[in-house]
């Protein structure tokens, strides 16, 4: 498991992180900000933002699936 140190979702380095139960430790928050960092849908419960952020492990932003990004902003 990851030292738990002061963690920013801004600069999260996901390739620390074995499983989906390591990256809810960090909390809600965290994982919103890294999840909003990479573009993703943000909501939901503390375990489906971990599995969501998990689940782009490793993978270029090209190669994310669609149903995973967030919608654009209205203007």
């Amino acid at each position: 498991m990851p030292l738990k140190v002061s963690v920013s979702g801004e600069n999260l380095d996901l390739s620390v992180y074995n499983t989906v139960e390591e990256l809810e430790q960090l909390g809600l928050d965290v994982l919103k900000t890294a999840l909003m960092c990479r573009c993703l849908k943000c909501g939901g419960t503390l375990q489906q933002r971990a599995e969501r952020l998990f689940s782009v492990k490793g993978l270029e932003r090209d190669r994310i699936p669609a149903a995973l990004l967030a919608k654009p902003a209205r203007k």
